[in-house]
Order: C-alpha cells, then structure tokens, then sequence
C-alpha cells in the first residue's frame, strides 16, 4: 500500500501549490510521517519537509533553514507537544485496532526489515493514512514556526553577536587566534566570569599569576563580560 500512498502524497504536494505554505507543508510533512515508509529517518525527513516546501514556496528567504527541530527538542515541554499532535493521528488508531495485531512467525519483508508483527485489519484501516485531518498539525505547525523565529532563532543570533563582540573585544588588548578568543569566551561564559585552572594551564601567558600578559587578564574578562550584558 505505500508506493501507491506515497504517489498520492506527491499529487497532494503539487495540487497545494500555491496554498498556504503554513498548512500546506504541514500536511505533506505530517501525512508523510504518518506512512512511516523508511525503515529509519521518518522523523528526520519529517522535519526536512517542512523546511523544503517553505523553501519551495518562498515563504522563508533564500538559504534560511528555520530549525524546527532544534526547537522541538529544546525543553520537555517541546518534545511532549511533538510527540502529543503525532497522538491525535496514532492514538486513535491503536485504541480503535487494539484487538486486531498478533506476533507470529519472523519473516523477512520485501524492504529487507525482519519482524514477527502481524496487523490483521489492513484493508480496514486504511482511511485512516487515505483521509487524515491534519488541522491540529496546521496548528501546531503554526506555533512550532512562531516560537522558532521569534524566540529560538532571535536567542541564537543575539547570543553569535554577542560572541564576535566578545572576541573583537579581547582582540581589542590581545591579538590572538579566534580558537584562543572563544576558548576564553566559552570558558569565562560558563564559568559565571570566574577563570577557571584549566583556563589558566591553557593560556599561562595571560591567566597565570606573572605571564607576560597576566597584567591585562582583568580588562578581558571585563570586555567579554561587557559584550554578553549588553542586550538588543
């Protein structure tokens, strides 16, 4: 059943064109995940959808990849609210064919997957992947693209030029490779401002108590913590 499925999908993309991109890539997306045709990476191709069909409806500029997936996975909250809009689809399902799958015999299936599951109503429950309301993905897809721009990728980029500030700022009393410039950052960034003794091993000539720049330490922990206060 699923090449045939698949196929539907693909004409279900090409009569959308020109849809909304919101709903449109939620129900290719989703219904995709749903068919479940790759033995791995179902998810994965998943969350590559959404991306390519935003992409192909010009709804996000050239080049800009929305990280949905970095989202998703930020918090429990996230990965609960994924995994309860995937529910509004499956939960049903298995609660309406609970009596109607069995374990049997292993057999190999024509994608090479081994198993012994058997489900028994196929033919059945097939309106079920055929006709999918797909209007909680749209919004749920909504809110996921919402949060992502204005909050994850607002964060993301505040805090990348808060780190090339930081290192113009070190660079401003020290010239240094950039590797050097963000292992003080990241360190100085972690540890609450603090040197730390590894930092010090690392870098003796600025961190080390009679370097030849230990003179200068202060003013750079100072500059880089002044590029990370600074909010816009």
């Amino acid at each position: 059943m699923v090449p045939g499925m698949l196929d539907a999908l693909r004409q279900l993309e090409r009569r959308t064109r020109g849809a909304n991109s919101v709903a449109r890539s939620a129900a290719v997306s989703f219904a995709f995940v749903y068919l479940h045709p790759l033995v791995d990476g179902n998810g994965r191709v998943h969350r590559f959808l959404v991306n390519h069909l935003l992409a192909a409806d010009k709804a996000v500029p050239a080049n800009i990849v929305i990280p949905v997936s970095a989202t998703i996975a930020a918090s429990a909250k996230g990965r609960a609210q994924y995994d309860q809009v995937l529910e509004v689809v499956s939960k049903p399902l298995m609660q309406a064919y609970a009596d109607a799958y069995r374990f049997g015999p292993h057999r190999v299936c024509a994608d090479g997957v081994e198993t012994n599951f058997e489900f028994l109503q196929a033919d059945d429950a097939q309106h079920v992947w055929r006709y999918l309301d797909l209007t909680a993905h749209a919004h749920y897809l909504s809110e996921l693209l919402r949060q992502t721009v204005e909050h994850e990728m607002a964060d993301e980029a505040l805090v990348l030029r808060q780190y090339d500030d930081a290192r113009a700022a070190i660079k401003r009393w020290v010239e240094m490779p950039d590797q050097d410039a963000d292992r003080i950052i990241r360190s100085l960034h972690q540890g609450n401002w603090v040197v730390s003794g590894k930092l010090r091993q690392e870098l003796p000539a600025i961190f080390e108590e009679g370097g030849a720049l230990y003179g200068l330490h202060e003013q750079l922990v100072a500059a880089v913590r002044s590029a990370f206060d600074t909010k816009r």
